[in-house]
């Protein structure tokens, strides 16, 4: 659905230039940098961001969540989480070039279970004439999209877990 219509795009001879679609575009990739290589990051109080309990290791996100502090990001992950934005920027920008909206890009949700507050920030909703859908984009080695595409999404990595909390929220 959002795929085809970026592939439709980026194989036809109709690009368009959209000033809006580079503001835009330099604004999110501004914050990126400043997010992820120029300030700390500073949790919202008395929230459990959805990560922490959509983590591979549970052991992790519960000594984060009781206040145990770890170790401090290393340069490779926060570069591997500048490069996840960049991506996200990329498809959020060509989706719009082919005319899909993506909505709500990042805006903070918040959902109350079980006396706790959960956190998240999908990356969007899109509407396709029929219905809403949650859009999470994410990156993915070539040796995962593989795995993707021969045996479906599975639940390993808590993606499926956050769309759902994200849905709910």
């Amino acid at each position: 659905m959002i795929v085809d219509k970026i592939k439709t795009y980026l194989n036809s001879g109709n690009k368009t230039y959209s000033q809006s679609v580079i503001d835009q575009a330099y604004l999110k990739f501004k914050n990126s940098v400043t997010s992820q290589f120029m300030k700390n990051r500073e949790p919202y109080p008395s929230h459990i961001y959805t990560t922490l309990v959509t983590k591979k290791c549970a052991r992790q996100s519960a000594y984060t969540y009781h206040g145990f502090q770890g170790e401090p990001l290393s340069d490779r992950v926060m570069i591997n989480f500048f490069t996840g934005d960049i991506i996200e920027l990329t498809i959020l920008m060509l989706a719009e070039l082919a005319g899909v909206k993506i909505e709500s890009n990042n805006e903070h949700l918040t959902l109350e279970y079980g006396g706790q507050t959960l956190t998240n920030r999908p990356d969007g909703i899109f509407f396709d004439g029929k219905e809403w859908f949650n859009v999470e984009i994410k990156k993915m080695s070539d040796y995962a999209y593989d795995s993707f595409e021969r045996e479906g999404l599975d639940d390993s990595w808590g993606y499926e877990t956050q769309q759902n909390i994200e849905i709910e929220a």
